[in-house]
């Protein structure tokens, strides 16, 4: 029974060891370089906010922690962790790709979200990617920025970045060639007020935003839900300005200024919701994103377990 079991195993090996030789072998190359792909965007992760808990509910402030050890949380006296199914979560059918379950989001109040995060030295990057989730038909709102002037809703940013205007999205960021300065914004004409999911509620759908600057290219990029929406090519190696870092300048994350979500709002039930915050450290393509499809465990240790098994006895026939 066993050596019968055994010549089974071994006759589909041979049958797989034809079909390795005709494509599979190719085919398995791709798809290891698309897992390392995967797996190397996960490590590029630098700061996280995924707005689940709140660490100090009986404190009238906020505190939501960041995935990334040792760095910091996100504080906010009028925003509140929100796991109501509705919207306080994202859609079933949006899952972020670090595959965690997604059950609450950051909501605004009538006062706005108005959060912010202390200065990290880790975010002083040369090339970047920041992306979220949002739900908001605002005007003057910022989703977020990350810069040392002054309320980036009203003032122009003299460093870093902002992500602003969801009724007209705009990206302003700053890049220096390490004499001079640039200033840049990227218009892309997109709206956040569609409302087209069937949830009868009134309110603006969930979109998924993006910006990516990338250094050995100088192009930086806005994407909306996984699409390019607009783009900016600067000098190559021009790298993202985040004040004079020497000199002492700290730049904070801004997180929902001016985002109460009521200006421009079908209801007043629509505060704004922003959840699932991620910088990574390099300029990521539209298939890294928190919105591209999760590889399922299962589907990735199977891949790998047919490569392997194909591979072992590749190499047995070669030292045959």
């Amino acid at each position: 029974m066993h050596c019968k079991c055994f010549l089974g195993i071994e006759k589909n090996v041979n049958r797989l060891y034809v079909l390795y030789n005709m494509g599979l072998k190719r085919l398995c190359s791709i798809w290891l370089l698309w897992m390392s792909g995967f797996l190397g965007v996960q490590g590029s992760v630098i700061s996280y906010w995924r707005f689940e808990v709140d660490n100090d509910p009986a404190a009238r402030r906020l505190n939501s922690p960041n995935e990334i050890a040792g760095e910091p949380a996100v504080i906010s006296t009028s925003g509140k962790i929100d796991d109501t199914a509705n919207p306080g979560s994202l859609p079933s059918t949006i899952v972020p790709i670090s595959g965690a379950p997604n059950t609450a989001s950051l909501d605004g109040t009538p006062l706005d979200v108005n959060a912010t995060a202390a200065y990290s030295s880790s975010l002083n990057v040369s090339s970047m990617t920041v992306e979220l989730f949002a739900r908001t038909e605002e005007r003057t709102a910022v989703l977020i920025a990350r810069t040392n002037t002054a309320n980036p809703a009203g003032n122009s940013v003299a460093d870093g970045f902002r992500i602003y205007d969801p009724q007209d999205l705009k990206v302003q960021y700053v890049l220096t060639d390490g004499v001079t300065t640039s200033n840049i914004t990227i218009d892309t004409n997109f709206a956040m007020d569609g409302d087209t999911l069937p949830r009868g509620d009134g309110v603006t759908n969930w979109n998924h935003i993006a910006f990516t600057y990338d250094e050995t290219t100088g192009v930086g990029t806005v994407y909306a839900n996984g699409e390019s929406i607009g783009s900016h090519t600067a000098t190559v190696g021009s790298q993202l300005y985040w004040g004079d870092i020497g000199g002492g300048a700290e730049p904070m994350v801004y997180i929902g200024t001016r985002m109460d979500g009521y200006n421009f709002s079908k209801t007043r039930a629509d505060n704004g919701f922003i959840d699932e915050i991620r910088f990574s450290n390099l300029a990521l393509g539209n298939d890294q994103l928190l919105i591209a499809p999760v590889p399922e465990p299962g589907t990735w240790i199977a891949g790998l377990s047919v490569c392997l098994l194909i591979g072992l006895h590749y190499w047995r026939r070669k030292q045959a």
